[in-house]
């Protein structure tokens, strides 16, 4: 049996799919009772394809998760404004997973890039992904991004906090994973933003044909499964563009998803879970590191739950048993089930 190593030599090819169309990349955008935030983020996106007059190679495809504020309304008159903006009302809601999917499946471009409906990219950023695809025919490009905090309903008074997610400053590309992964490995965080949801492009017939492999790994309903299959094809394609500039505004304001701890907790401990795993069978030399930075978010996670005097107790104990090799997170697990809450809120101010 070929080891996973030795696969990741393999360059994978295709016949172009712009030999059906001339569109080269379609910006997929999936949306749930958001259109405040959305129609900023598709504004910009409109400006910067007719600006690069891009309307014949650069498609948007939108979908919306069945929303009740508005978005089917403002999303059919763009619709009927732009020929290249491509719209799928849901009837009912599929959830991320399902609806990035029905989207990918409704695109036509040789390439996807999958964007948040509150994110923002900076100027020129369509210009400079069309350059790397036109350039260096990657199978996956990482955008470098930088967290925002929205000051308003709509994004478009924001502030920027932090740094640049990718500490470099020139472009990089990694030809064979394999033999390149101790110079990727310097790039402090390169494999959590392949999480997110706005900072990966990649081909699209790759990220389709993966995405068979990566259900046997992941839930079809994780909300990570879009994460699988870019997480599996790197290690067996490479060909991954890091672009230095930091084309996306990523967007940290908390929202009412956030504010479910419940539902954060379950996605932090079980679909998180299942992409460690997968970290761990792809990119083992990955899997430390990943691993602890997991650790990290459910400590922070269960911390925050229990100053809210939410019962804990079970998703502890998991965390336990998910993090038993990952000292010195299983030793402050185990500590919050003997710490009284009121003690967690004074520790957390």
């Amino acid at each position: 049996m070929q080891s996973k190593n030795k696969r990741t030599a393999a360059r994978y090819r295709t016949d172009s799919i712009t030999m059906n169309t001339d569109i080269t990349l379609s910006i997929l955008i999936t949306t749930y009772n958001r259109v405040a935030f959305l129609e900023t983020t598709v504004s910009r996106f409109i400006s910067q394809i007719l600006k690069e007059d891009a309307s014949d190679r650069v498609e948007l495809v939108i979908g919306n998760d069945a929303s009740s504020d508005g978005t089917e309304e403002f999303l059919n008159r763009l619709a009927g404004e732009y020929p290249f903006v491509k719209v799928l009302n849901h009837k009912k809601n599929l959830g991320l997973s399902g609806n990035v999917e029905k989207i990918v499946a409704l695109s036509r471009g040789e390439y996807i890039w999958h964007f948040g409906d509150d994110d923002l990219i900076t100027d020129g950023a369509v210009k400079k992904i069309l350059a790397s695809i036109y350039t260096h025919s990657p199978n996956y490009i990482l955008i470098n991004t930088v967290n925002i905090e929205s000051l308003d309903e709509r994004n478009l008074d924001y502030k920027i906090i932090g740094e640049r997610r990718l500490d470099i400053q020139t472009d990089m590309f990694v030809q064979n994973f394999t033999a390149e992964a101790d110079d990727v490995r310097k790039i402090h965080g390169w494999l959590y933003l392949t999480g997110l949801l706005s900072a990966v492009a990649c081909k699209k017939k790759l990220f389709v044909d993966l995405m068979v492999e990566a259900k046997k790994h992941v839930r079809a309903d994780n909300v990570y499964l879009y994460q699988t299959p870019i997480i599996i094809g790197i290690s067996q394609f490479g060909e991954l563009y890091l672009i230095a500039s930091p084309l996306v505004l990523h967007r940290k304001n908390e929202n009412n998803w956030t504010n479910a701890v419940s539902k954060i907790l379950q996605v932090n401990l079980y679909d998180a879970s299942e992409v460690v795993r997968v970290v761990k069978e792809y990119m083992p030399g990955e899997y430390k590191e990943y691993q602890k930075r997991f650790a990290a978010f459910v400590l922070a996670t269960l911390l925050d739950a229990k100053k809210k005097r939410v019962n804990v107790t079970a998703y502890i104990f998991d965390a336990l048993r998910k993090n038993y090799n990952c000292y010195p997170y299983n030793i402050r697990f185990a500590l919050l089930l003997f710490l009284p809450a009121a003690l967690v809120r004074v520790f957390l101010k």
